[in-house]
């Protein structure tokens, strides 16, 4: 029998991932039983495709590296080219493992693409776009796909409330480019003043099953 010690419940089913919070289930499958058959994932039934698309990935980075070395522009052009292939396919993976994960999946894509545009920024001569527009408009954004999405599954609070705080949380993170990368402050604001009323929003219409859930996944 498998247990989920995140949902502290027993899974009688032949399952690797609890059907609830698709943790990684612990125990043996003795006494588990298959009703349903088993399927192929996607990376099975697109193995070819994936290699072929991982090779050339990996082609076209080393000709970028080997022409911006032989030409040289003034910066690594082809750094920009690596990043964005890797950040590609770090998305990519995450979408389709997380792909019944929606909410953990867009904090992660919001955290990874906000640090990858101020990058790009330093990358190409640290004007300040990064820090200042972009990277806060991407958190902005991220907190209004978890809300959007939050809407769209009929306001179900406690399946999300995690997710939302973890978005919250990077919505307050430009607020560390004042220090000295930002040239203008007035997109970070919004982008902190947005976290902070979406943060009052999510506790007051917070039921107690939903801070009862807070509790259980913060081990409070």
């Amino acid at each position: 029998m498998k247990t989920c010690k995140q949902c502290n419940l027993t899974v009688r089913e032949a399952l690797d991932k609890c059907p609830l919070c698709y943790t990684t289930l612990s125990g043996e499958e003795e006494g588990c039983t298959q009703s349903y058959p088993r399927t192929s994932d996607f990376f099975s039934r697109y193995n070819l495709l994936m290699r072929i698309l991982i090779f050339v990935s990996i082609v076209g980075c080393a000709a970028c590296l080997i022409l911006n070395f032989i030409y040289p522009t003034g910066y690594f052009w082809s750094l920009l080219v690596v990043g964005g292939v890797v950040y590609s396919w770090a998305a990519a993976m995450s979408a389709i493992k997380k792909r019944y994960n929606i909410g953990f999946n867009i904090a992660i894509q919001t955290l990874a693409l906000a640090v990858f545009v101020v990058l790009i920024d330093l990358l190409t001569g640290n004007h300040g776009w990064g820090a200042s527009y972009a990277s806060p408009a991407v958190c902005i954004a991220g907190n209004l796909s978890v809300t959007i999405t939050l809407m769209i599954d009929h306001f179900n609070l406690k399946g999300y409330i995690i997710y939302l705080l973890m978005t919250v949380a990077i919505g307050f993170l430009p607020l560390f480019f004042l220090l000295g990368a930002a040239t203008a402050s007035w997109l970070i604001l919004v982008s902190a003043a947005y976290s902070g009323f979406t943060l009052i929003g999510a506790f007051v219409f917070a039921d107690r099953a939903t801070k009862i859930e807070l509790k259980k996944r913060l081990h409070l």
